[in-house]
């Protein structure tokens, strides 16, 4: 399966109508033929690799649709502290209970070096791994969530919306099934997940496995913001009782796919996914189920928010130069972040690597066992290469 590349003049019916429900919720009204034509368009887009782990500009955002200060959870508490000398500060790599680390680019003089035009000089230092829809290794920096009421209300904001509304990332969220009786006096009772690990909780989710995102192509200028919805996928209980089924042929399907794929702990027995062939068949087969949240007006906690999210994604990981300012994956403080996630203090290795140390696995072995040309642990090994080398793995 190959990937689209977004337009915005072709949706399906039943798209158009969602779109428009929504816009009419939002107050905002689909655009006209003359609305379209009068459009001022946004400053010309060029993307950048090095780029992405940084903040982008107030102008760029609003230019493009999106209120910056509706953003949920974007760069939030200090990240000027930590000492690359010294391998046990690890105030601002994300173990200073920051949900967002991030530092600040600054010449001699403390006087802000933004990236680019388009981008601010802080940036983040927590990368995350996934699979594009082909199976290969990808990685992208979230810096922030968003629901319906952040975009613009104005042309340039239906359009973020519209292409926050095509955009894909789908997340395998930590699958908790009701269990057996817990006393005797609960004869319907189970164990509740905690609310943090809620996949329809607060605005995020606890992923079980490296995210599948579809970009290609024109994803790389029609989406300079980097939005996605946010797709949520859990195994259904089809997929549940085919763990004890090896007849029925969806589920030989199944077990086919977890001997080729391998399984995360807090799944077992249910496949790990690294393609979109393989999510949109298991999907056919009703044997996963992908969900959307509706939104809850930027309130942060709220079960339904947040629907969108911001995530710029690699292009091209590599870099022909490492000198600083030209090497596209940076070194320490820049890290690599499993799903699922640990509790764990970053390093530095060598004169640009990182390396996690786990304090605690709290949901299995992170990353999870995996198989294949596309096993989970490849996409962390080739995230060390491109940060020490500039290249992919031998």
């Amino acid at each position: 399966m190959k990937n689209v590349p977004v337009s915005f003049g072709t949706c399906r019916l039943k798209e158009a109508l969602q779109a428009s429900l929504i816009l009419a919720a939002l107050g905002l009204a689909p655009l006209s033929a003359l609305a379209r034509d009068a459009y001022e368009e946004p400053p010309h887009w060029v993307f950048n690799d090095r780029c992405v782990p940084y903040e982008l500009t107030d102008e760029f955002m609003l230019a493009n649709g999106v209120d910056p200060d509706k953003i949920i959870s974007t760069f939030v508490l200090d990240g000027e502290k930590t000492d690359p000398d010294d391998p046990t500060d690890v105030s601002g790599t994300g173990n200073n209970s920051s949900v967002s680390p991030w530092k600040e680019d600054l010449d001699e003089f403390g006087e802000p070096i933004p990236c680019d035009e388009f981008h601010t000089h802080r940036r983040r230092t927590r990368y995350e791994g996934c699979h594009f829809y082909d199976g290969t290794p990808c990685y992208f920096m979230t810096t922030g969530q968003l629901d319906q009421d952040s975009f613009t209300r104005d042309a340039a904001g239906r359009r973020a919306f519209e292409i926050a509304e095509h955009f894909v990332f789908y997340e395998f969220t930590q699958q908790f099934q009701q269990s057996g009786p817990v006393l005797p006096d609960w004869p319907g009772g189970y164990t509740p997940a905690p609310i943090f690990t809620d996949p329809y909780c607060c605005g995020f989710a606890t992923g079980s496995q490296t995210k599948l995102m579809n970009a290609s192509g024109a994803y790389w200028q029609d989406d300079p913001i980097g939005l996605w919805k946010d797709g949520l996928v859990n195994f259904t209980v089809k997929a549940r009782d085919c763990l004890m089924d090896f007849v029925d042929e969806d589920c030989v399907f199944m077990h086919d796919m977890t001997a080729a794929n391998g399984t995360a702990s807090q799944q077992l027995g249910f496949p790990l996914v690294y393609t979109g062939v393989e999510l949109f068949e298991l999907s056919d087969r009703d044997l996963i189920s992908i969900r959307y949240r509706a939104g809850g007006d930027g309130a942060i906690g709220v079960q339904e928010s947040a629907r969108y999210i911001m995530c710029p994604i690699h292009q091209d990981p590599t870099s022909v130069d490492l000198s600083p300012g030209n090497d596209v994956i940076q070194g320490y403080p820049m890290h690599f972040e499993w799903q699922p996630p640990s509790l764990f203090k970053v390093v530095k290795v060598g004169a640009r690597g990182s390396d996690t140390i786990p304090f605690d696995n709290l949901f299995g072995p992170a990353p999870p066992p995996g198989n294949g040309p596309f096993a989970e642990q490849l996409i962390e090994d080739n995230f060390h290469c491109l940060q020490r080398t500039g290249d992919w793995c031998p």
